[in-house]
Order: structure tokens, then C-alpha cells, then sequence
């Protein structure tokens, strides 16, 4: 199917991104494209602060777009990982209806709200067949598990989006992390077998996500900003590095996986100048992605990795 009538909105700290796309799965085309300048952090945990100031930045936004206004009124809409609360969770296999009844249960247990408080989304996450044992009179039974990854945000949050998209007519048609939304847009360095790493820079922190095509195994949010990266470029790589090691031993540690990363691909404001890629492939030891990394998905079009989560939401349904 064309796309057609969907927005790809990146509402960060501090700025707003949106993206229209044309063509279909695969052989896009960039239609619009437009960024504008918040002057203010306008998210919370629970709603957003001056919801109708940042809806006026939503309405420049679109209208500034280039070649034109942005007209389409169906907003994909990526937040913060800062934002949600998401855990691993291990369960025994079961069918999709039994997941859906009992996912909420499971999730109580961790999260810091009512469940009746709460929007849970989940995926099951398995990197690699899991097998656990369990004992019967007769023997040894071995019984198929799962990895599910559940997400969670604040009801009252999403309630607070969709009333300031319709302060300016527009529609949320669907909500995400933006790590699942530059997932998508890097779907092309993906496979479904061997995860790999996403490393995404905002204007005020940094995010590591394990990822494949299929979900996204594990995030990790540090406090490194875009200056950071470029004034003390070692040190941000040592203390990036070092977080990668912590994402991997989590893996092997709490579900059972040993994986053998090769490569990280870089999102967002990444400072190409500063030396910070160089540092970091030498104290990783991984080969490092930046630049257009969608060169094979949206035809003609340099897109800066800056525009990365806003792409990936505009190529969702």
C-alpha cells in the first residue's frame, strides 16, 4: 500500500520534527519535511507542560514545512524513552489471548502506577528458542519460554497528546517509543537473527537500544549530551562504551544470551567532526554506522540522522 496521509512527528526537548512520506514499503520517496525550535521542554512523566504553547510550535511546524505545508492530519507520534517504564519479563509460551490476559498481572508487580493508571504495550522478544525445565514425578518436562518486552506509559500522558493534536486538528493514529521508531527506519541494517545496537543522541541524553527486526530487547538512557560528545569526546566514549558492556552483560546475564555484536548504528545528533566516532569505535571495538543510513529506503534524499525517528514513524501504518 502508498503511503498516504500519515505524519512522522519527533517532538523532543527541544525541538519539533515532522516528516511526510510518499511510495510505498521499501521504495520511499521524502514528500515534506520541516523543523522547528520549542524554547521549551515541554514533557512530563504524567501530561505535557503548556500543552497549547507546544501544539501553536506543532501548528508552525507543519505549515513551515518544505516544499510546502504539511496538510495531512494522522500524526505518528514518538516519545521519549525517558518517558515509559519497560521491562523484560519471562513467561511460559502460551497463545496471544492468554499473553493479553496475563501481561497486566505481570506488570503490576513492577510498575509505579495503578494498572487502571496505565497504557501497557508488549512484544515478545525472543532473541534465540529459550527452553526451561520443570519437574514432574515422572521426570524432567521441558517447557518452551518467552521474553516479553513490556512497556508502559501514563494514561494520562497519551490523553495529554491526543487533547493537543486536537487543539490544532489533528489525529493520533499511533504512539511509540523512539526506539522502536528508528528501529524501523534502520530496518535495512537489521536482520531477524543477530541483534543489533542503536545509539541515538537528543539534545539531552543519549540512548543505547538492543534491537532486531522483530522488537526492541533493552534500552539504556544516559545523561551525554551533543556537547559532551564534542568537547570531551574520550570521556563520552569511555562512558558510552562502558554502558554497552553493561547492555550486553544484561542480556547474557538475565536472559540467558551470549551475543556477539559487531556494529553500532548511530541516530540523531551525532557531532562527525569531533573525533567522538573515531573514540568510540577504539574503545568498543565495534565498527561504527553514521551518516544517510537510509539511502536504501527513501529514494534521492540525504536524510540527516537527525530526522531518523521522525522517518521511521512517518513509514508506520
Amino acid at each position: 500500500m502508498p503511503k498516504s496521509g500519515i505524519i512522522g512527528v519527533d517532538i523532543g526537548y527541544s525541538t519539533v520534527k515532522a516528516i511526510e512520506l510518499g511510495g510505498y514499503f521499501g521504495r520511499y520517496h521524502l514528500k515534506k519535511a520541516s523543523e522547528t525550535e520549542l524554547g521549551f521542554n515541554h514533557w512530563q512523566r504524567k501530561e505535557l507542560k503548556k500543552a497549547e504553547a507546544l501544539g501553536k510550535s506543532l501548528r508552525d511546524c507543519l505549515e513551515q514545512a518544505q516544499p510546502g505545508p504539511i496538510k495531512a492530519k494522522a500524526v505518528n507520534l514518538a516519545l521519549p524513552e525517558a518517558l515509559s517504564i519497560s521491562k523484560v519479563i519471562h513467561l511460559p509460551k502460551m497463545s496471544t489471548r492468554e499473553l493479553r490476559e496475563t501481561i497486566p498481572f505481570e506488570a503490576s508487580d513492577f510498575l509505579p502506577m495503578p494498572i487502571d493508571e496505565a497504557i501497557i504495550d508488549w512484544q515478545v522478544a525472543n532473541i534465540h528458542p529459550q527452553t526451561a525445565k520443570s519437574k514432574e514425578a515422572d521426570g524432567e518436562l521441558t517447557t518452551a519460554m518467552e521474553h516479553i518486552h513490556v512497556v508502559a506509559i501514563y494514561r494520562s500522558l497519551a490523553e495529554s497528546l491526543i487533547d493537543c493534536l486536537a487543539s490544532q486538528g489533528l489525529k493520533l493514529n499511533r504512539l511509540e517509543t523512539r526506539s522502536y521508531a528508528e528501529k524501523r527506519a534502520l530496518s535495512h541494517w537489521l536482520s531477524k537473527e543477530q541483534p543489533q545496537l542503536i545509539l541515538s543522541v537528543d539534545h539531552f541524553e543519549t540512548v543505547i537500544s538492543l534491537v532486531n527486526l522483530e522488537t526492541v530487547f533493552y534500552t539504556s538512557t544516559i545523561k551525554i549530551t551533543p556537547k559532551t560528545l564534542s568537547t570531551t569526546p574520550k570521556a563520552a566514549a569511555g562512558i558510552i562504551a562502558a554502558s554497552i558492556n553493561e547492555t550486553l552483560d544484561y542480556v547474557h546475564n538475565r536472559l540467558g544470551e551470549e551475543l556477539h555484536i559487531k556494529q553500532i548504528l548511530m541516530s540523531g545528533l551525532i557531532p562527525e567532526s569531533s573525533g567522538f566516532l573515531l573514540e568510540l569505535k577504539r574503545q568498543s571495538g565495534l565498527e561504527i554506522k553514521s551518516g544517510n543510513l537510509l539511502y536504501s529506503v527513501i529514494d534521492q534524499h540525504n536524510i540527516n540522522p537527525r530526522f531518523f525517528t521522525a522517518c521511521g514513524l512517518a513509514m508506520a501504518d
